[in-house]
């Protein structure tokens, strides 16, 4: 059964808040986002703030051993504190290890978009976690969130067979192509007024440099 969870800041609370995910997620995302945020603050410097504040919901998902060994998708979506301590608001979903992740972000929308539409209306009617957890649990019950299987993929050529669509063949190939990294995550966000649309796969979580992209919509070496 899937754990649906959140961990963060929000305007309604003074400090960091957590609820229903495992301490083996936490851990690993928290030394994770602190050494993110406090690097890209450094690197960036005068132009962090604005570049944070006006940063993108990035969608992500994790393959088992990112952070533990579930497989995780969910958003990261800049928040702050009660009182102005700057830190993402993370609602992540657990799925089966064995889940493609390129195919469930490809072609399962609906669940990031009730996700940020959660995350949305929390922050602009300032609502608690407790509350932000019920809108969550309402949200997601109501739309599927079982995981995608992987199609099968033949060495002759590197063929995909089957699928209903284009995105679901090129998942199945990212699939194959990335089943022997130790591990990844697949991020993507939309574009907005400062940052043009992007997807990134990292090794592991992405590093400080990568985050700071994310931020300010920078990919150039």
């Amino acid at each position: 059964m899937s754990t649906i969870g959140l961990f963060g800041k929000l305007p309604a609370h003074g400090d960091f808040i957590s609820r229903h995910l495992p301490s083996s997620f936490i851990s690993v995302w928290d030394e994770w986002l602190q050494l993110a945020v406090s690097g890209s603050r450094e690197l960036q410097g005068d132009a962090w703030l604005d570049n944070y504040l006006t940063s993108p919901i990035w969608r992500f998902a994790l393959r088992s051993g990112a952070v533990n060994e579930s497989a995780w998708v969910g958003i990261l979506v800049p928040s702050v504190d009660s009182v102005g301590r700057y830190f993402p608001l993370t609602i992540a979903l657990s799925l089966p290890a064995s889940t493609n992740l390129f195919k469930y972000v490809a072609k399962k929308a609906v669940v990031f978009e009730a996700l940020e539409a959660a995350a949305l209306s929390t922050l602009q009617e300032q609502l608690d976690a407790d509350q932000l957890m019920s809108l969550l649990e309402g949200q997601v019950a109501a739309i599927q969130i079982e995981a995608s299987s992987d199609l099968a993929v033949y060495e002759q050529g590197r063929v995909v067979s089957g699928g209903d669509d284009d995105a679901e063949r090129y998942a199945g190939l990212l699939q194959h192509y990335f089943k022997g990294a130790a591990s990844y995550s697949v991020w993507s966000a939309s574009a907005t007024a400062n940052s043009p649309a992007a997807t990134l796969v990292a090794d592991g979580l992405p590093s400080v440099f990568q985050y700071g992209s994310m931020l300010n919509g920078y990919w150039a070496e």
